[in-house]
């Protein structure tokens, strides 16, 4: 079964505020499976989060 991360736990992964996640999600960089209408809550799957990284790595 896939892991998921909230978006509070991959701004604390990265260091970061979960404003910052949720811009990303929003932006079509990470894709993320939302829950809610108004107060929309996030979930990031493990695999999701590794190729976000992957793209963001400087050669």
């Amino acid at each position: 079964m896939e892991e998921y991360f909230t978006t509070k736990e991959v701004a604390a992964l990265f260091k970061i505020k979960p404003t910052t996640v949720r811009k990303w999600i929003r932006q079509g960089a990470l894709p993320a499976i939302g829950f809610g209408n108004q107060n929309k809550e996030y979930r990031i799957t493990k695999s999701e989060l590794e190729a976000f990284i992957e793209t963001r790595k400087t050669r």
